[in-house]
């Protein structure tokens, strides 16, 4: 399981990274701030569906187990608790990313705009749609799909519930490199969302976490940092 999601990985960076070179090349008329959003969020939905569908297609070749397994159910969706639990959820990461990042800003140790895409720093309206969209909706489902459906599932049986949180967590963590705060904060979040899965059985509390976690951020961000006057 671990080596699938790994080259799973690795092909769908390589063809993320092959159809964002053509976009580079494309005659100045869809250079715009609209087409270079869309070719942006089709470039990401690659490099976050591809590892999906082939690690789908490889351990659960079956449509109802896919949803089974991974614990993506339209039931679970609509249980009352799901929402609860996802907003629940949200205002503990909220606050703990607040504290990470108060840390973080006294030890000067980084500045957050290094790590910024050029794209949402001068972004217009087409822009910050394309990195809302690609941040809050694409991001959660496949990674928490990938790592915790996928991923956390094939290792648990290996390693036990912890064994398999801590492990794929640190490969989350490792894979979102920003700076070492936050690659400890995103670690402990992939550990926690793995707890999650396993303690509920679905992964719609901690797709519902990982896209409002996303959105903030973003939208925090943009309007902090932008020049666009959008943000203004």
């Amino acid at each position: 399981m671990m080596a699938a999601v790994f080259w799973s990985l690795l092909l769908a960076t390589l063809m993320a990274g092959l159809f964002t070179s053509l976009t580079e090349r494309l005659p100045p008329p869809l250079k715009t701030e609209p087409w270079s959003a869309t070719f942006e969020t089709l470039s990401y939905l690659i490099l976050q569906g591809l590892p999906v569908l082939l690690c789908a297609a490889l351990f659960l070749p079956n449509r109802r187990h896919f949803t089974r397994v991974l614990g993506l159910s339209p039931g679970l969706l609509l249980r009352p608790g799901t929402l609860a639990l996802g907003l629940g959820l949200f205002g503990i990461d909220a606050l703990a990313n607040l504290a990470l990042y108060e840390i973080e800003k006294m030890s000067g140790q980084i500045d957050t705009r290094d790590f910024l895409p050029a794209t949402l720093i001068d972004a217009g309206g087409p822009q910050l749609l394309s990195q809302l969209v690609t941040s809050a909706a694409i991001a959660p489902l496949g990674e928490e799909i990938l790592f915790r459906g996928f991923l956390f599932n094939g290792l648990r049986a290996r390693l036990g519930t912890w064994g398999a949180a801590i492990l794929s967590g640190l490969i989350f963590g490792g894979l979102h490199y920003y700076s070492w705060f936050g690659m400890a904060s995103i670690t402990l979040y992939g550990i926690f969302a793995c707890w999650i899965f396993a303690r509920t059985g679905s992964l719609w509390p901690a797709i519902l976490l990982h896209a409002l976690s996303n959105f903030m951020i973003t939208l925090g961000c943009w309007y902090a940092y932008s020049d666009s006057p959008f943000a203004r």
